[in-house]
């Protein structure tokens, strides 16, 4: 449980970031890593409450769990294009 210190607190840690809105901690960071949070990094990453807050009246009554899975889906997709088999072809001629 978070005391009212953090709660009143302008920046979060990511643990208690991922506290705030009731998130594990691996899916807070899968959100920030996707841009779906912004957040500072001071020596430690830092997430200001008023981006939680931000985030909370954007996404209610969203899918965010589709939206993030098609961000990982596109983080994943390797994207390759016939000039670059090309140039690796013309590589292995000159050897």
């Amino acid at each position: 449980m978070m005391s009212k210190r953090q709660i009143d607190s302008p920046l979060y840690t990511v643990p208690d970031a991922a506290k705030y809105l009731q998130l594990n901690v691996e899916t807070f960071r899968e959100l920030l890593k996707y841009g779906f949070i912004k957040s500072l990094d001071l020596g430690c990453r830092k997430v200001p409450r008023t981006e939680l807050d931000h985030f909370i009246d954007k996404w209610t009554g969203q899918d965010i769990k589709g939206a993030l899975r098609k961000a990982e889906d596109k983080d994943n997709t390797v994207v390759s294009s016939p000039l670059d088999s090309d140039f690796f072809e013309a590589l292995k001629r000159d050897d």
